[in-house]
């Protein structure tokens, strides 16, 4: 005779033979222990039929003969089965046969069904439902990632390799053939990388102990950027977007939640500065862990690896597996969306992974749940006293909202509870136990508490996995004969090495237009749109660029070029967002010029600078990433005349003499979106007051390049303004400085290059300056002894070409170089330099440049491993002169 025992953790139900009774078995779905123990005699039992999974629940009521108790229905359908079970007929073992089968299949939850009701079959429910999601998730990639029970629909890693056949399918925009099956059917998965960016009360979701860093403040250099299009992730156009989503149970099953808790894994970090813990998830395959780069003390630039990594499967329970970091291999780290995967090495018995649902689905309000490890390895001590590690947690949480970028992209989710530190990195599952989100960041807080969370939408980690365009750049337009070239580069983030295609659909189109909404589907022309071309970029994998030029005829008056750049992984086609061409003028001419300096003595021109930087030290393996940081831009406005160069200086070819006007302080960051000034309005017009008796001295050599500068402050009395004054002058005549070009003194052609080194120094304060009771009653002002490092930039110069704007020639010069340690130096140094100037032919004066410059330098002292960040953003623009 058979008998049928049920999970007291997950009732899961199993047959087994009578030679089992009074021992005890392991569930396959939920690792609980089960003894196996005689039937007592069965009970009459009056039972009204419910009318299967698809009908209205009724309200049944039964008696149960003997027993005052009523039988939940889940109970007496249970009974029902075990009652068959001693039927030895045909049809019985038939079903004990089925049931068998379906308990050797893999632990991952039945669809559409509830989890209570007998095994019948689900499968018309698990492809209704699935079926819906494909619908909304775009094909291929949500077939892959929403598939159903069995193994083989479930999506690898393994299944992008591109050495494996694939049915050819033809691009649509290009009528190219593409090997990849999945690129037929186009799923939302983002191009990722508009910088993900976190509010600067953010806090980190590690629970992490750094060694201590000293505050600083500094004098020095700092840069920015050429003209970069970002590629957000496409997870919808708006808040609430739930795209026909199909509803999910409202609440999570205990069989998926003990799935979940299997898939979980807590990270313990050592670097060469502390200890952090985090949280991670496997998913896609067995062997593949994602968590975020923060928690891997990876998310600033150049970080190195952790000194060792651990990771742990079922932790704090008596199952618990330790994973040690010689069976750990980091694959890929994308800072930019704070994410990281992790390799596990030849290791027996892990669990099944996670599946992906796409968060463009998501709606507002909908139940979440955040799988990880809060307060990581301090909830072990505070609460539980011990030291071992923390068990998993699984906490309710609310879909608040989503976070979009300037083109309806949206880049992050807003949660509502259930996040705390050491959740970083953890999964966001939804009824099904299907990973929606990553838990990144909390932001918030105050007196009253109130935390949101930020997590990183499941798009981005597609991007990570299958390859994806991170950002795109457009260089300076060219004419050649009849036709206006732009050259563009894309910037690929491809850590598996996936085929991937990318094109640019480019027209001429409306200047009043803002942007083509992106996506999946091909945009439809707008009335007014001319000349659509495709261009297909060269990919190089060595340098993870895609290269190529847009050919363009002339725009018409009131016209302007378009560029809408898509592409093809194995598991999506898609269309980032339609922009204008960047231009700040007509394009040039590649033509031969005269590019000499040649200052006019006494021409006296009007002068903006302006330097958005910031300077950080910190412990090795930690810090911001670029996108979080908040940056001080100072703005000084300046009239500026040529004097006669003095006969002392032999290196001295001309000297500006700059008469200041007005300065100004202020905090931005998040690409510019947030702003605010420094000094309110009577602070700001004593200080612009002050500032009209400053006068600065600039050494021009031969060559135009400024290799000095002096500030002249005497008519400033108070010690505290004398101090902000100097210090803001300072950082923004380094724009000036850093903005003056070397002049090659000779003709040269398009393309032609020319170098130079620029020997830098850096100051860095450590504690505040403060001011102290001086003799007969005077203050004076004590600052900290600062530290000083050198470093050399090694910049190289190419003239592009030749333009006319407004009425006066000019040559465009593109910069490149890096930072590197200076002869005789200590420190260990690495950067880069970039930008544009646009120099005034009849007098090699840079009429107007963009520099954007970013270094880390080794600061390490005592035995404390520590760097030294510095981001710049350098502009500067002179007016036509007097």
């Amino acid at each position: 005779m058979a008998l049928s025992i049920t999970c007291s953790g997950c009732d899961a139900v199993y047959p087994v033979g009578e030679n089992l009774i009074g021992k005890t078995i392991r569930c396959k779905k939920c690792g609980e222990m089960m003894p196996v123990t005689a039937p007592s005699k069965s009970k009459p039992v009056i039972v009204i039929e419910d009318e299967g999974d698809d009908a209205p629940r009724k309200s049944s009521r039964r008696r149960v003969e003997d027993d005052e108790t009523e039988e939940s229905p889940r109970r007496a359908s249970r009974r029902r089965e075990e009652a068959e079970d001693d039927d030895d007929s045909p049809k019985s073992r038939s079903k004990r046969r089925v049931a068998a089968e379906e308990d050797d299949e893999d632990d991952r939850p039945r669809r559409g069904g509830r989890e209570s009701e007998p095994k019948k079959s689900k499968k018309p429910l698990i492809l209704g439902g699935l079926l819906t999601l494909i619908l909304v998730g775009g094909g291929a990639a949500a077939s892959m990632f929403l598939g159903g029970d069995e193994d083989e629909d479930r999506p690898s890693v393994a299944a992008l390799d591109d050495s494996k056949p694939k049915p050819a399918t033809t691009n649509p925009e290009t009528g190219k053939t593409n090997d990849s099956a999945a690129k037929a059917n186009p799923v939302p998965t983002p191009p990722a990388t508009p910088p993900v960016t976190t509010p600067p009360m953010t806090t980190p979701m590690t629970t992490a102990v750094p060694a201590a860093v000293p505050p600083i403040s500094a004098v020095q250099p700092k840069p920015m950027p050429p003209v970069t299009q970002s590629s957000g992730p496409v997870i919808g156009r708006g808040a609430g977007n739930n795209g026909g989503a199909p509803d999910l149970p409202n609440e999570i099953s205990q069989l998926n939640i003990a799935r979940v808790k299997r898939a979980a894994v807590f990270i313990k970090t050592t670097t060469e500065v502390g200890e952090g813990n985090g949280s991670g998830w496997i998913g896609l395959e067995s062997d593949l862990v994602f968590t975020n780069a923060h928690v891997l003390s990876m998310k600033a630039p150049n970080s190195p690896e952790p000194k060792k990594l651990t990771f742990y499967l079922n932790a704090g329970t008596p199952d618990q597996i330790e994973i040690p970091h010689s069976k750990l291999k980091i694959l890929a780290v994308d800072r930019d969306a704070d994410l990281a995967v992790v390799k596990i090495v030849s290791f027996p018995n892990l669990p099944t992974p996670l599946k992906l649902r796409m968060s463009a689905g998501l709606r507002e309000t909908e139940t979440v749940y955040t799988i990880g490890f809060p307060l990581g390895q301090n909830f072990s001590a505070a609460v539980g006293k011990t030291k071992k590690e923390p068990s998993v947690s699984v906490r309710k949480t609310t879909v608040s909202g989503t976070q979009a970028d300037d083109y309806g992209q949206i880049v992050q989710l807003k949660l509502e509870g259930g996040v705390n530190p050491g959740n970083s990195g953890g999964a966001i599952v939804d009824a099904n136990g299907d990973v929606i989100a990553v838990v990144r960041a909390m932001i918030g807080g105050g007196e009253r508490g109130n935390w949101i969370g930020l997590a990183i939408p499941t798009e981005f980690v597609n991007g990570l996995v299958a390859g994806r365009v991170a950002k795109l750049e457009y260089g300076i337009p060219y004419r050649d004969k009849d036709k206006v070239k732009v050259p563009v580069t894309a910037n690929i983030l491809n850590p598996f090495e996936k085929s991937i295609e990318v094109n640019v659909r480019h027209w001429i189109g409306d200047t009043t237009a803002n942007y083509r909404v992106p996506g999946n589907e091909a945009p439809k022309p707008e009335a007014n749109d001319a000349g659509s071309a495709t261009t297909e970029l060269k990919y190089d994998a060595k340098t993870k660029t895609a290269t190529g030029e847009l050919v363009y005829t002339d725009a018409p008056a009131g016209r302007t070029y378009w560029a809408q750049p898509f592409y093809s992984n194995a598991l999506t086609l898609y269309r980032m967002p339609g922009i204008k061409v960047p231009m700040d003028g007509p394009p040039v001419e590649r033509v031969p010029t005269n590019l000499a300096s040649n200052p006019k003595l006494l021409s006296r021109r009007a002068v903006t600078l302006s330097n958005s930087n910031d300077l950080t030290e910190s412990a090795e393996g930690e810090g911001e990433s670029k996108d979080e940081k908040i940056f001080l831009k100072t703005t000084l406005k300046l009239n500026e005349t040529v004097e006669k160069a003095d006969n002392t200086d032999q290196a001295q070819a001309a000297k500006l003499r700059m008469q200041f006007e007005s300065i100004k302080i202020s905090v931005e960051g998040f690409g510019g979106a947030v702003q605010q000034d420094i000094f309110n309005k009577s602070n700001q017009e004593q200080i612009n007051a002050l500032i009209k008796a400053a006068v600065a001295y600039g050494l021009i050599n031969r060559f135009g390049e400024m290799y000095r500068y002096t500030v002249n402050l005497l008519g400033i009395n108070d010690p505290l303004f004398l101090f902000i004054v100097t210090s803001l002058s300072n950082d923004a005549l380094e724009a000036l400085q850093a903005t003056s070009i070397r002049m090659p003194n000779k003709v040269v052609a398009p393309g032609e290059t020319w170098t130079s080194d620029k020997d830098m120094r850096l100051y860095l304060v450590t504690g505040p300056s403060t001011l102290a009771p001086g003799p007969n009653g005077t203050t004076t002002l004590k600052r900290p002894k600062p530290r000083e490092y050198k470093y050399r930039d090694t910049v190289t110069y190419k003239y592009l070409g030749l333009r006319d704007r407004a009425g006066r020639k000019e040559a465009v010069v593109m910069i490149e170089g890096k930072s590197i340690q200076a002869p005789g130096g200590k420190q260990t140094v690495t950067g880069s330099v970039k930008g544009i100037a646009w120099i005034e032919i009849e007098t090699g004066v840079v009429v107007e440049a963009s520099i954007q410059k970013e270094f880390e330098l080794d600061s390490s002292s005592e035995g404390n491993k520590k760097r030294v960040t510095g981001i710049y953003d350098y502009k500067l623009t002179r007016g036509t002169a007097q």
